[in-house]
């Protein structure tokens, strides 16, 4: 059975190379656009990995993770980060908050599931 990966990212573009690279790996992959959005695709649908963008409108990346880390089945789940940028104090705050890994963007897809696969075991 396929791993569901769920993207949150308010880039269009974005969300589309993930989506493509992790379909064409085999992975099912379900989308939200902002932190809020994460959530409802969370409620309608178990995640076995997430991975959120962290500069997103409407509710932020280090918000989403606090908030899908109470909801029930959630408090393990691996959460990957992405962002452009790289500062020690936001991927403290970030791990701090429940976040699993760090991606700094831009990335090539080799990485993203080299990634991918080290989190999913």
């Amino acid at each position: 059975m396929s791993k569901t990966v769920l993207i949150v990212d308010d880039s269009m573009a974005m969300r589309r190379m993930i989506a493509f690279t992790l379909e064409s790996s085999g992975f099912s992959v379900i989308q939200g656009s902002n932190g809020v959005e994460g959530l409802e695709r969370l409620n309608e649908q178990p995640a076995d990995l997430i991975i959120a963008d962290v500069n997103m409108p409407v509710m932020d990346g280090i918000t989403f993770v606090r908030h899908a880390r109470t909801l029930p089945g959630f408090q393990s789940i691996p959460i990957l980060m992405l962002t452009t940028e790289n500062l020690k104090s936001r991927v403290s705050e970030a791990r701090e908050a429940g976040a699993s890994g760090w991606l700094v963007k831009p990335f090539r897809p080799d990485r993203l599931l080299e990634v991918v696969g080290r989190v999913l075991g």
